[in-house]
């Protein structure tokens, strides 16, 4: 089987017909831009996709799409309009061929065909939630992410605890846990972590997970480990509660961050989640405190919930959007629907 994904249906068949001439005589078509796909249920023994981006010159968004929805095994190739040597080495650093659609349709075939034994392994998608002061959360929170992004992508997605977290997941996991992978859903394993630092996820261990989601407690760790942590994530979250301690550590990371992104001139994703796991009283920083001493906006508040609550609800809807963010979608909900979510908070005088 090989899928072909473009948003012009005349393309669409262009290419299953380069494909049936390779010798691919089942072709599954899907009329759909690749950043409309939310998922895509790729069976076993699929040798491969060619997804059309037409005009696109901005690849983030695409690679983005194609390692959250693609598992590792498959090939994958893109076709475009554009011969840039700049956009083909893009996706060639996530180990997917580009080519020109007019200019390279010989190349298309021949690659195609020798797609299994000439591609470049992807790396998994790494995302990092980082509690930045004891006692925020972070741990739940990262649980909820996990099974949230398993429930929606439905591609193998591992959950891995560091050293220095609450080393709680078996109970919110609901089993005895070892150091190796445990299954606990169709979609999701998990494992504790040997070491405070992100595992090398190049390694074998790691080639059939599409996302891997690692929570660590980041404020007891030294600035060496705090690099390595962002330099090999994708996106992190960092999670705070009102306290000013918690802020200094999020503001320490904000610039390591954006140390790195200026070295390296590659983004990563940084999200702020201010988690309430407690009520909120004069003696706390506010909201409009937190963002004047950090200097940019938190990106999801979380409200104070009581155990009760937090059992009896099957999502929390602050969660589903603060996932949606981390996967990089247009936001479901209304700005509106948003303001009425968020609680209120003082603004201290």
């Amino acid at each position: 089987m090989f899928y072909v994904i473009s948003a012009q249906p005349e393309r669409s068949q262009d290419l299953a017909s380069l494909l049936r001439l390779a010798g691919f005589p089942h072709i599954e078509i899907i009329t759909r831009h690749i950043t409309a796909i939310t998922h895509l249920d790729i069976p076993a023994g699929t040798y491969g996709l060619l997804v059309d981006i037409e005009q696109d010159r901005l690849p983030e968004q695409i690679i983005t799409a194609l390692l959250a929805l693609v598992p590792r095994s498959v090939w994958c190739g893109v076709v475009g309009d554009s011969d840039s040597i700049t956009l083909a080495q893009r996706f060639a650093d996530h180990g997917m061929r580009y080519f020109n659609l007019f200019a390279q349709r010989d190349a298309i075939t021949e690659a195609a065909v020798n797609g299994l034994t000439l591609s470049v392994r992807r790396n998994a998608i790494s995302i990092s939630i980082l509690g930045c002061k004891g006692g925020t959360g972070g741990s739940y929170l990262a649980w909820q992410i996990a099974n949230r992004i398993a429930q929606l992508r439905q591609v193998p997605t591992l959950m891995i605890q560091g050293a220095a977290a609450s080393q709680d997941l078996d109970l919110l996991a609901g089993k005895k846990l070892a150091q190796e992978v445990t299954s606990v859903g169709k979609h999701l394993q998990v494992m504790f972590a040997r070491q405070t630092q992100l595992p090398d996820l190049t390694s074998e261990s790691f080639f059939n997970f599409n996302f891997v989601i690692f929570e660590q407690a980041i404020h007891t760790l030294t600035k060496e480990i705090q690099r390595h942590t962002a330099e090999h994530s994708a996106c992190l979250v960092l999670v705070l509660d009102r306290s000013m301690t918690s802020v200094r550590v999020v503001r320490q990371v904000m610039e390591l961050v954006e140390t790195i992104n200026r070295a390296r001139q590659k983004s990563r994703r940084l999200l702020l989640c201010l988690n309430d796991v407690r009520p909120y009283t004069a003696d706390m920083l506010s909201q409009e405190d937190i963002v004047s001493l950090l200097g940019r906006h938190i990106d999801m508040l979380i409200p104070y919930q009581r155990k009760q609550a937090i059992a009896a609800a099957h999502t929390i809807p602050q969660i589903d959007m603060l996932v949606r963010q981390i996967l990089g979608e247009s936001p479901a909900t209304s700005s509106s629907l948003l303001k009425r979510l968020l609680p209120m908070t003082r603004i201290r005088k």
